[in-house]
């Protein structure tokens, strides 16, 4: 790299620095990538000049070190097969860790065996991303404008981009986000989930939808009553004729999609990254937040606000729109259990709002004895990317789904 332009950006592709067996090597690496975002000539004197300005010298071997490795290489032309070597070593020594690290688990047996098997997928599961994962996650200020440029030359159409939504009024479901979509019990946050389901499938995106309160029947039931059949009838299975027709477009329809229903109320973060790893989702649903498995009760909070967190990196990693249905709390108030929700309402807010990309709340106003009627509202409670207000919905309980206007 100190010998040839060529060599830096060959190497820079799969490497990052971290992956050197060494420390004092990768310190070398990452100084030689600098000089070279610069726009600098990279030789032995930059490269020493780089390193004394980041402290790192006298820990590499000093000018004599940089010099003599500039001197000993016959050629540069075979630098990208030395950085797959370099690359392939490390994560043979990262499988080698991994592997002692399972071993481990069968041998001291900290929990119960289930717990300890998705332990242990989990940590392949990190271990299979770095094959993934781009060689490095620090970025200069150059290669950030670089990156702008290139999206000033290809501009993004989100409609081509993002993930189709249910209605006109929404933007569409962009990668890396976590949106999140709270309501009270019986307020239709499955219901609209499925819906946000049915779009992005029709858009011709891969689904994975985690059902942890529901089964894959009661789903699947509801699924097919927003095609306009009576969800009564479609969970007897006694449907009549007049709706067999639209019964088999439906059948048809949803049979074409391309989705998948993780059915297992033992769902955890680790499990559904283990999950996203095999299925490729384009979009990930999760229904929702608080049925996610707590290990122990003392740390609830805690193990939530973690979850969050993988949660969202799961977004991040695969560059996927993540859906998290969360449940609110009820207010104290007696006279009005069910009042029009805040930011407040959403149990455990402080790391949700933190995390979301997108807050949505699906409130349905309710009658005086509290039962839920038609008249909705979806509030976009906040929005990093757009502004925040509401629009009126109606829900047709007899097909399960939501409109977007002011009647039936």
């Amino acid at each position: 790299m100190m010998i040839s332009p060529a060599a830096v950006e060959a190497c820079s592709d799969l490497l990052g620095g971290r992956e050197f067996y060494r420390s004092s090597h990768g310190a070398i690496f990452q100084a030689i990538v600098s000089v070279y975002a610069r726009g600098e000539s990279v030789d032995a004197i930059t490269v020493t000049d780089e390193l004394r300005k980041r402290g790192d010298l006298n820990d590499v071997g000093g000018p004599e070190r940089v010099r003599e490795l500039a001197m000993i290489v016959p050629a540069a032309s075979n630098a990208r097969h030395w950085a797959k070597v370099v690359r392939e070593n490390w994560l043979a020594r990262g499988l080698i860790r991994t592997g002692q690290e399972i071993c481990r688990l069968g041998f001291d047996r900290p929990g119960p065996i289930e717990d300890l098997i998705k332990e242990a997928d989990g940590r392949m599961s990190e271990l299979q991303s770095l094959l993934e994962r781009k060689s490095d996650s620090v970025f200069t200020a150059e290669q950030l404008v670089a990156e702008f440029r290139e999206k000033l030359a290809n501009p993004i159409d989100e409609d081509m981009v993002g993930v189709s939504p249910p209605f006109q009024f929404l933007s569409p479901l962009m990668p890396s986000r976590l949106y999140v979509l709270g309501g009270y019990q019986g307020d239709g946050k499955t219901a609209l989930a499925l819906q946000f389901l049915r779009s992005a499938c029709e858009g011709g995106a891969r689904v994975g939808f985690a059902s942890i309160e529901m089964s894959r029947r009661d789903l699947t039931e509801r699924l097919i009553s927003t095609f306009g059949i009576p969800y009564t009838e479609v969970r007897t299975g006694r449907v009549l004729d007049q709706y067999r027709p639209a019964l088999e477009d439906a059948l048809s329809a949803v049979g074409s999609w391309n989705f998948e229903v993780i059915d297992d109320e033992a769902v955890d973060p680790v499990s559904l990254r283990a999950n996203q790893r095999r299925g490729r989702y384009d979009m990930l649903i999760v229904d929702h937040l608080h049925r996610i498995r707590v290990r122990d009760k003392k740390y609830e909070r805690q193990e939530l606000e973690d979850g969050v967190r993988r949660i969202t990196n799961i977004a991040r990693e695969f560059e996927i729109p993540v859906l998290l249905l969360s449940q609110l709390s009820r207010a104290g108030d007696i006279r009005n259990p069910f009042p029009r929700p805040t930011m407040a309402s959403l149990r455990g807010s402080a790391m949700i709002e933190a995390e979301a990309a997108v807050i949505w709340f699906v409130w349905r106003k309710r009658d005086k004895n509290h039962n839920p009627g038609s008249e909705a509202e979806l509030i976009v409670a906040k929005n990093r990317f757009g502004p925040i207000g509401f629009q009126n919905l109606w829900f047709h309980g007899s097909q399960v789904r939501f409109n977007w206007q002011t009647g039936p």
